[in-house]
């Protein structure tokens, strides 16, 4: 065909050849244009998560840290203490206040609904997977925690982690509108009491309400 294309004049050859390719099968195009087709599957928007922080001094209290956090259908408002710094996590629907010293931490984690078994089956499903994401958990105390205006399981424990160092944690599972929220201690030994003090002034302060309701604020525990 090239011979062919050579021994003709150079304006034929050139139209000629250019109609040649174009009876040529195109399957190569629509293979690429294949390889990509569009998608009319709709795509699920992400779980609001969203933090607010400020600091502000209170007569008789001192200096606290008053948050607000948008997570799922719900408001929370909380005061934390001052000397914690946040670390949000939006993916996992978790925050995390680490004490600056490291000495201890409190974790909110925000869970998704599932059905809703008795409440004796709610906190003996919820202490094995504690065992399960805690190797070598050892029990110390379980207990039930009130706030929110609910009640739910709670589990003092300790466990080594990956160096062979003990930690000491307190785990609380407080049922929410359309879920749940974990609230989890982490510390070693010498900041146990201590967690649990911030912990427990954490708890006495929150104050929850739908997303767009008018949200009561946290509640000042005096330290």
């Amino acid at each position: 065909m090239s011979q062919l294309f050579e021994s003709l004049p150079r304006g034929l050859a050139c139209w000629l050849g250019c109609l040649w390719l174009g009876l040529q099968p195109a399957t190569a195009q629509v293979v690429a244009t294949n390889t990509a087709p569009a998608s009319t599957t709709p795509t699920n928007p992400a779980p609001v998560f969203q933090l607010t922080m400020r600091r502000e001094f209170i007569p008789n209290v001192g200096e606290v840290a008053r948050g607000r956090l948008l997570a799922h259908t719900n408001q929370i408002s909380f005061l934390i203490a001052p000397e914690t710094l946040a670390r949000t996590d939006p993916e996992q629907q978790r925050v995390r206040f680490v004490a600056r010293d490291d000495s201890y931490s409190i974790t909110l984690q925000f869970r998704a609904s599932a059905p809703t078994p008795t409440p004796a089956t709610v906190a003996e499903v919820w202490r094995a997977q504690l065992a399960s994401r805690h190797a070598g958990l050892r029990e110390l105390e379980a207990f039930t925690s009130h706030a929110l205006g609910t009640n739910g399981p709670g589990l003092d424990f300790t466990w080594p982690n990956a160096s062979g160092q003990r930690l000491w944690s307190r785990a609380i599972l407080l049922p929410l509108p359309g879920g749940a929220v974990e609230v989890a201690l982490l510390a070693d030994e010498g900041g146990f009491e201590t967690g649990k003090h911030r912990l427990n002034s954490l708890l006495l302060s929150l104050r929850r309400a739908a997303i767009g309701e008018a949200a009561n604020p946290p509640l000042v525990v005096p330290d």
